[in-house]
């Protein structure tokens, strides 16, 4: 039996998702075989000459994730962090020692443009889908932004 690195993922992210992220991280194709006959919600993506072992509804102390499971080494770490950069998640580096790393990733709701989304929607009433209103509301803000940060330095 052997050491695993484990990314567990919202489960919000669809396979899809995270397989876009991953053929995009590791500029390669990704294979996709479900495992089903073995066990309900498994999957294997062959990415990089590896399988990442992918359970659906995998249990966490939190409640019910995706996890991505590969083995605990440079390139498997790498390639999870990969995933969690951009997704965010919990990642354990090796399933013997049990030591969690929080990683907020790109889509971390209270950062960048999660974050321009919500304050477009909030003050300026714009609708999810117009991107229009979308880029003038965060022209907006930033010049809004940049008189205050003016006068803070003078």
């Amino acid at each position: 039996m052997g050491v695993d690195a484990k990314l567990s993922l919202n489960p919000r992210w669809g396979l899809d998702d995270i397989v876009k992220v991953l053929e995009r991280t590791q500029k390669q194709k990704v294979k996709v075989e479900s495992c089903h006959k073995i066990s309900a919600g498994f999957y294997y993506f062959n990415v990089a000459n590896r399988n990442i072992a992918v359970f659906v509804n995998a249990l966490f102390p939190t409640g019910s994730v995706t996890e991505l499971s590969l083995s605990s080494d440079k390139q498997g770490i790498r390639i999870l962090r990969d995933v969690a950069n951009v997704f965010g998640g919990v990642l354990m580096e090796s399933d013997s020692d049990g030591n969690c790393e929080l990683i907020n990733g790109a889509m971390f709701e209270h950062d960048g443009l999660p974050y321009f989304v919500k304050y477009a929607i909030v003050h300026d009433g714009i609708k999810p889908d117009d991107t229009q209103a979308f880029i003038d509301s965060m022209r907006k803000w930033h010049k809004e932004v940049g008189k205050e940060e003016i006068k803070a330095i003078r």
